[in-house]
């Protein structure tokens, strides 16, 4: 297993491969965020999954899932999910490290499901009786809270929104 020093490598690399893997390589629409009013948080629909396959020993894989209600066209915007928080059964915030490999600019994604990836270790701070993960939309004050599929152990990495091809 990887030693502590190396553990952020190890999450991010996993991350990436994972990213890679499950959506070959992100696309980065043509049409400009003006093109399209920005979807707004009633036009959303999000999930979260954990990947079935382990990038590395000890390593596990959640996909972050977002995308459009039947409705007008509207664009999703990738980038930094913000405000990211988990939360137990009876609604309190957790305090599971997080850190983002997210980075500006801003894209804009034409097909659904924009999605994110995060990875954590299988042992570290916890587990969290993870119920709900909140957040916010890259460029949208649009929060959104849905349901996590597992107890967690931190720290976390959580990559961008991007779209995916395929």
């Amino acid at each position: 297993m990887s030693s502590p020093s190396t553990r952020p490598r190890a999450l991010l690399a996993a991350a990436a491969v994972a990213g890679l893997a499950l959506t070959g390589a992100a696309t980065t629409g043509t049409a400009s965020a003006e093109a399209l009013p920005e979807c707004g948080a009633d036009r959303l629909r999000a999930r979260v999954d954990a990947v079935p396959w382990v990038p590395e020993p000890g390593v596990r894989l959640f996909a972050f899932g977002v995308d459009r209600t039947a409705g007008p066209a509207c664009s999703i915007v990738g980038g930094e999910l913000r405000d990211v928080r988990f939360h137990a059964e009876d609604g309190s915030v957790l305090d599971v490290p997080l850190t983002s490999s997210a980075q500006p600019p801003y894209e804009v994604i034409e097909r659904d499901p924009a999605q994110a990836f995060m990875s954590a270790f299988d042992t570290g701070a916890g587990p969290y009786p993870v119920a709900t993960v909140s957040f916010t939309m890259p460029a949208l004050d649009a929060r959104l809270t849905v349901p996590w599929p597992s107890a967690l152990h931190g720290p976390v990495r959580l990559g961008a929104l991007k779209g995916q091809v395929g």
